[in-house]
């Protein structure tokens, strides 16, 4: 082999080098975008979670408050003050 079969054959491993290499970036950047869809839909799932719990912790925080008022009503504002302020420490 002569130096110039040698540059010829260097030269075609190198595009076939590179070639591979613009494969592995193009499937790179594929699964770079997947990860970043799947992240976001992620992300979105769990602010509706969030967003759904905390709906309910206000529901029930409602609730309670109303619970509350009817129980102050029935027993008496006066006597319900009376005792939590005896079970607060002094």
């Amino acid at each position: 082999m002569n130096d110039n079969e040698f540059q010829n054959q260097m030269l075609r491993e190198l595009r076939d080098f590179q070639a591979g290499l613009q494969g592995m970036r193009e499937e790179i950047k594929s699964l770079k975008q997947e990860v970043n869809r799947r992240f976001d839909r992620l992300e979105r799932n769990e602010e509706e979670d969030v967003m759904g719990m905390l709906q309910t912790l206000h529901r029930k925080i409602d609730d309670m408050q109303e619970d509350q008022r009817s129980i102050a009503a029935i027993i008496g504002e006066h006597e319900v003050k009376i005792r939590t302020l005896s079970r607060q420490p002094v």
